[in-house]
C-alpha cells in the first residue's frame, strides 16, 4: 500500500465527509477506533486472508469488503456484510449508502459477523481443523 500524501489528504479533508475523516496512522489502538464506527469497509485489491476483517466482525461492526479471494471468503453476503466488486467506486459507494440507510440490517449484520468469528474462527475452531486436516493425511 502507498503512504497516504499531502495532497491525498488536502483532497479528503476537502470532500463533504472531511471532518469525519481521521487519520491515525499505524498505532496500537485501531481496534478502539474501529468498536467507535457503523460499518467496517476494506476496498481491497488483493488480501489472501484479512485478519483485519475478522477483528472487524469480532467487534459486532458489519463489514464491506471487495468480492476477492480472500476477503469474500470471510463474509456471507447479506447476513455478516457485503461485497463489492474490486475498484468499482459505483458499487462500493452504493454498498456503504445502503449500510447507512439501514441501520436496523446492519447492527443485525454485525451481530451475525460477532458470531460467525465466535463459531469459525475462534482458536478451539482453528486447531479441531487442523487436527482433523492431520488425521486425514496420516490415514491416507
Amino acid at each position: 500500500m502507498r503512504p497516504l500524501h499531502d495532497t491525498d489528504r488536502a483532497w479528503i479533508e476537502s470532500t463533504p465527509v472531511g471532518a469525519d475523516v481521521a487519520f491515525v496512522g499505524e498505532t496500537p489502538e485501531a481496534m478502539s477506533y474501529m468498536a467507535g464506527t457503523d460499518v467496517y469497509v476494506l476496498p481491497s485489491w488483493r488480501d489472501a486472508s484479512p485478519r483485519v476483517v475478522r477483528e472487524a466482525m469480532s467487534l459486532s461492526l458489519p463489514t464491506i469488503v471487495s468480492d476477492i479471494p480472500g476477503s469474500r471468503d470471510l463474509i456471507l453476503p447479506g447476513q455478516t456484510g457485503l461485497l463489492a466488486p474490486a475498484q468499482d467506486a459505483k458499487a462500493l459507494s452504493e454498498a456503504i449508502r445502503w449500510m447507512l440507510t439501514h441501520p436496523e440490517e446492519r447492527r443485525a449484520m454485525g451481530r451475525q459477523g460477532r458470531e460467525r468469528i465466535a463459531r469459525d474462527f475462534s482458536p478451539a475452531a482453528y486447531t479441531g481443523l487442523f487436527a482433523r486436516l492431520f488425521r486425514s493425511l496420516a490415514s491416507s
